[in-house]
């Protein structure tokens, strides 16, 4: 940190945390109640710390502000107490994309530091492997955010990704270590991407900006009047308390829902583009995790007290709960609290048991049997299948949200869900099922009671009902 408030410094930077993430991404270890800024996926610090911890190596910078949703309030304020960070938290009301968030954190940044301020806008879920270099492409963009640009930072790309939207560039904004802005645009499909990565002039948009508070307030005011004065009636109607500041919420949610790519970078001449070269990701899906590097030979990553007998190519985080038991076989893997979760687009090979107490949830697919044991509860997700030839045994919970397809099901437990379970064979043991059975021989030796539908081919009642 520097001493800009007490005036020794000439230059302020404000970095502004965007960190209202909904938990779409990364799912199921990311949750609406609990999304990825929070997730520590890449050590001991989330996402979110990671991000405050490095602009607390800026030159020029202030304490950050934090703006997050009013739901994760006590999330946010427990995560920079424990890395001792004396943030200032900006809560929304209700989730308006990042538009109204950059337009309402500018009017706080320009009452509480004024205009000549310069608003570093920057998400609080992406990954930065090189700190260092990151200050260095911070350092470079001032001189141009001073000269009146609303400076992005734009990667090289090193992969055709259609994941991500580009930025063109062409030639050098004249005095400074800035690139000229041509175009932004949208996420690409294959072909084009790998058109993008091939060109020297195009660069992926990290959705990170740099610029003079008073410049952006004009820009924004000028390109999206009604959402800037929104924007202003927010923070002038804040109400502060001890931990947290309060947006308006009545005139917070009179704005219209926006990105500042659609409002303001993608219509603005005042852009500029200064590469960044600092190992920087978006951690969008679980193919990430995927490139980093192995912590064996056999090609597993893991996080936490884990043993993985003869199995490779493994992803297990155990969010700070030790995982009891073995791996076997390969795919994408990950624990979260109680939960044991394997996700991803790939395929687990191999023998997978819920044990009692455990908690399961299954993004990917399972080559090989199913075992839910008493106690333990398995959740399909919505597209998922377990491999045909395969056996599915639920003693203990099993919930459906999609299609499933199985060899043959046999329950004496619960059977729960909105999804379908198409199998060869059904043996209901005393299971009270609330999901829905696909073809197959149906077999009930028990007390069943089957409140879901079942489409069997045929159906045998032995001892129960």
């Amino acid at each position: 940190m520097n001493e800009s408030l007490n005036g020794q410094d000439p230059i302020t930077i404000v970095p502004v945390i965007l960190a209202g993430g909904s938990g779409s991404r990364l799912w199921p270890l990311s949750r609406e109640q609990y999304p990825k800024q929070f997730l520590r996926l890449l050590g001991e610090h989330s996402l979110l710390q990671a991000t405050v911890r490095r602009v607390q190596q800026l030159g020029h910078a202030v304490w950050p502000i934090v703006l997050g949703a009013e739901a994760h309030r006590f999330l946010l304020a427990e995560q920079l107490r424990e890395i001792e960070a004396e943030a200032t938290i900006l809560l929304e009301p209700t989730a308006r994309n990042t538009a109204p968030a950059a337009g309402s954190a500018a009017h706080y940044v320009r009452q509480a530091y004024g205009e000549d301020a310069l608003m570093l806008l920057l998400p609080a879920d992406h990954a930065v492997d090189q700190t260092e270099a990151f200050s260095v492409a911070v350092e470079a963009g001032i001189a141009a955010a001073q000269a009146g640009h609303i400076v992005t930072f734009g990667v090289r790309p090193s992969r055709a990704e259609t994941g991500y939207g580009y930025v063109r560039t062409e030639g050098v904004v004249e005095g400074c270590a800035a690139l000229q802005v041509i175009e932004f645009v949208e996420k690409p499909d294959g072909e084009r991407a790998e058109q993008y990565r091939a060109d020297p002039d195009y660069y992926w948009n990290a959705g990170i900006f740099l610029a003079r508070t008073a410049d952006f307030l004009s820009e924004f005011g000028s390109l999206e009047p009604q959402m800037a004065q929104r924007c202003r009636a927010a923070v002038d109607g804040a109400l502060e308390d001890a931990d947290f500041v309060r947006l308006d919420p009545i005139a917070y949610a009179d704005c219209r829902e926006d990105s500042i790519d659609y409002a303001i970078m993608e219509r603005t001449d005042a852009a500029a583009l200064v590469p960044l070269e600092a190992g920087w990701d978006d951690v969008g899906c679980w193919s990430y995790l995927d490139r980093l590097p192995a912590d064996d030979a056999a090609g597993n990553r893991v996080q936490g007290d884990v043993l993985i007998e003869d199995g490779a190519n493994n992803l297990v985080l155990t969010g700070g709960v030790d995982f009891q038991g073995r791996i076997n076989g390969s795919g994408s893997v990950s624990t979260g609290p109680g939960d044991l979760i394997l996700g991803g687009e790939n395929t687990f090979t191999g023998q997978l048991t819920v044990l009692s107490g455990s908690t399961t949830t299954l993004t990917g697919s399972v080559d090989g049997n199913v075992d839910v044991n008493a106690g333990g509860e398995l959740t399909l997700g919505s597209a998922e299948r377990i491999a045909d030839g395969s056996a599915l045994n639920v003693d203990g919970i099993l919930n459906t949200n999609g299609e499933e397809s199985v060899n043959s099901l046999t329950a004496t437990g619960t059977l729960n869900g909105e999804g379908t379970v198409s199998a060869l064979t059904y043996d209901l043991n005393g299971a009270t099922s609330n999901a829905n059975l696909g073809t197959g021989a149906l077999t009930s030796n028990g007390d069943t009671a089957l409140n879901g539908s079942a489409n069997a081919d045929s159906v045998t009642v032995a001892d129960g009902t």
